[in-house]
């Protein structure tokens, strides 16, 4: 039974022609297995699966690589992943953005804006914005959290 109905999908394919070049969504998982380990096992990558699916069928610019986190450890951590389920949206332009988490809800939204700021290459920050980042010359780590409410 598919996650977005026929009228989301409708909307989404229409948002997604403003798609430039393609993205590769790089979408880490865990084996299905019938041993499951307490504290262990991921609860939401079977549906983020299924979402990340039905939105790649709604463009031919969007593409889909599925990993085991165990099983592709070194492709994982090359793209700094380390907890699942998580998406590398990786854009022609070479940018690229990690979601970690189910995209639900609000999130979801981040994530199809997100898969058109990487098909165009352009981060939507004004020029003055990055002109300041320019300047940062050290590492910086960001991380935004949400919660379901």
């Amino acid at each position: 039974m598919p996650i977005l109905s026929e009228k989301d999908r409708g909307v989404l394919a229409e948002k997604l022609r403003d798609l430039k070049d393609d993205v590769n969504m790089v979408f880490f998982t865990q084996k299905e297995s019938k041993l499951l380990i307490p504290g262990q096992e991921c609860q939401t990558c079977q549906e983020t699966h299924q979402i990340l699916d039905e939105l790649t069928a709604l463009s031919d610019k969007l593409h889909l690589e599925t990993y085991d986190l165990v099983g592709n450890a070194e492709k994982a951590r090359e793209l700094g992943v380390d907890r699942i389920p998580a998406i590398v949206l990786d854009g022609a332009a070479g940018n690229s953005i990690r979601f970690f988490g189910m995209p639900a809800g609000y999130e979801f939204a981040s994530l199809v804006d997100s898969l058109i700021h990487v098909s165009q290459g352009e981060s939507g920050l004004s020029q003055e914005t990055k002109e300041a980042l320019k300047a940062i010359d050290k590492q910086i780590h960001i991380q935004v959290f949400v919660t379901p409410t």
